[in-house]
């Protein structure tokens, strides 16, 4: 069995895969951080301090725009790869 993080990592890019079909409009509000909110507050402390400057980097780079979901999806992803690379 897979890791909650990994577990979590394909669960958003389910949802992305779906948000980007295009069927689902409500979806677009995971494009917010009071989208994301509710999956973030179920990470570790630790990812949430990561995302925070994560996000911060991005606003930076992006004229302050919040980054997208895909954005999101991706650094959970990234994360959990980390954390389970049996070499680490």
């Amino acid at each position: 069995m897979k890791p909650n993080h990994e577990n979590l990592g394909d669960l958003l890019m389910e949802i992305q895969a779906a948000k980007e079909d295009g069927y689902l409009t409500g979806l677009s509000y995971l494009d917010t951080s009071r989208g994301i909110g509710p999956v973030l507050d179920k990470l570790p402390y630790g990812l949430q301090e990561k995302w925070v400057s994560s996000w911060s980097w991005y606003k930076e780079e992006n004229n302050g725009c919040f980054p997208p979901f895909s954005y999101f999806c991706n650094f959970v992803c990234h994360e959990a790869k980390k954390r389970n690379d049996p070499s680490a």
